[in-house]
């Protein structure tokens, strides 16, 4: 009876034990999911931030082109949305539409993006990024944009879609524009130079022989009273 005892005590003691240590492991399991779950959601709202701090364009869309990321700047500048959220799911053509629809009257009234759709469906076969620039009017206004796009794939390496970055040159743009039309014009008449004048001849010259046809200039010259 005494051996039957002893047995029971100490299988009771043995069980006692290996439940403590079941539940500590847990505990720890638990601590451990908690503290990456933590660590998760902090990366996550620094991505956020950042994002939302930076002035470019940052958007990340899934094969049939519906956005399921969008920074602030995207936001603000070109779909007007309320936030970030709104955005999720849609495409970028259901905010054209509906800027147009709006401004029926204005044909100008939006206009960029006329072909980021096609461009978006040659990204998802392109194993190299994509880099072009986008220009047309946004609410009225005339917008130039560099942009940048790849391949987005997850940690299995499946494609899920294209993530892309877009940079304002409007500034730059309209200083080289302004540049070239110094080069090409008098700067107190503003009328055509002689370097302009240059190249038009020569570009009609080049067409005349191409289509083997005659050509003519007009001279004329001023005259002082």
């Amino acid at each position: 009876k005494a051996l039957k005892v002893t047995r029971s005590v100490v299988g009771e003691i043995e069980a006692r034990e290996r439940l403590r240590d079941e539940m500590m492991e847990r505990k720890a399991a638990d601590e451990a999911l908690r503290a990456s779950q933590e660590q998760s959601q902090r990366l996550a709202i620094m991505l956020r931030l950042i994002c939302d701090n930076v002035p470019d364009l940052i958007w990340a869309k899934d094969t049939d082109n519906r956005y399921i990321f969008v920074n602030a700047a995207l936001c603000g500048k070109i779909l007007g949305s309320k936030d970030t959220v709104e955005p999720l799911g849609k495409t970028f053509d259901e905010y054209v539409q509906r800027e147009r629809e709006n401004h029926a009257d204005d044909p100008e009234w939006f206009t960029l993006g006329q072909y980021s759709q096609d461009i978006d469906r040659h990204t998802l076969f392109r194993d190299e990024p994509t880099t072009f620039e986008e220009s047309g009017s946004v609410r009225g206004e005339m917008v130039y944009y560099d942009i940048h796009q790849s391949r987005l794939v997850d940690a299995q390496g499946e494609l899920i879609g294209t993530v892309g970055c877009a940079r304002d040159i409007t500034e730059r743009k309209a200083v080289e524009m302004q540049v070239q039309h110094l080069a090409h014009h008098d700067v107190l008449t503003d009328l055509p130079n002689r370097v302009l004048f240059s190249a038009r001849m020569e570009q009609a010259l080049t067409l005349a022989r191409r289509d083997r046809a005659m050509l003519e200039l007009l001279y004329a010259t001023g005259c002082r009273v």
